[in-house]
């Protein structure tokens, strides 16, 4: 598994009833906005604290640590275990683009233009330009375009969804979805299928299906 690693300068935790906006932390253009509401002791002096930290960061880190999920802005961290609402959006002019990041078990789910994929490992986002690190691997595809290439490639119909995983330093989409066949109303068959992309090019590197759909996708594409 991919490990990183980071010295804290300070820490915050969320406080006992305090509740989350949409997101937790929005990324719009190159500034970032926490959305930490409620009435608790202490969500001031966070939100002040935060403001101080947000002017100095210059990247938001998603560690894996102990079994939990922690946010970094800055030189402050919190614990975002329990925290069921989005962790973080990066907003995108096209509203198409807008990706979401989610606590997911013991790592994140991380969702764009309808396909979401399982990270187990820590993620990092460059706040002015978007840029997208897991691991030490930077992800050079997002998942809509991996969607995008699965669906005009053809090689299936419907896709569930997948994750992001390590083979040998290279990090590739392992998406699962199904082609689907129908004569009329008379016969109708769902055949389940797996790609494998890299996630620096996006290049298809293994389909997982049936010999004879890959011979008849030959004539479709």
């Amino acid at each position: 598994m991919l490990v990183a690693s980071l010295a804290l300068m300070g820490a915050f935790l969320l406080m006992p009833g305090t509740t989350l906006a949409a997101s937790l932390v929005t990324v719009t253009g190159n500034t970032v906005r926490v959305n930490v509401l409620g009435t608790a002791d202490g969500v001031d002096q966070i939100k002040e604290a935060t403001r101080t930290s947000l002017a100095r960061a210059k990247t938001l880190l998603l560690s894996l640590e102990d079994d939990s999920q922690r946010l970094t802005l800055g030189d402050y961290t919190m614990d975002v275990s329990a925290v069921t609402s989005d962790l973080v959006t990066i907003q995108e002019s096209d509203l198409d683009r807008v990706m979401t990041v989610k606590n997911q078990g013991s790592g994140y789910r991380l969702s764009q233009g309808g396909l979401s994929v399982g990270v187990p490992y820590p993620m990092t986002i460059d706040v002015v330009t978007h840029k997208l690190t897991v691991g030490s691997q930077v992800v050079g595809v997002s998942p809509m375009e991996v969607a995008k290439t699965i669906l005009r490639a053809k090689y299936a119909t419907n896709i569930f969804g997948g994750e992001l995983v390590e083979e040998g330093g290279v990090l590739y989409y392992q998406i699962n979805g199904e082609k689907h066949f129908s004569w009329g109303n008379i016969w109708k068959y769902n055949l389940p299928v797996a790609v494998k992309l890299s996630a620096t090019d996006g290049e298809v590197v293994e389909f997982k299906a049936p010999y004879w759909y890959k011979l008849l996708r030959s004539f479709l594409v």
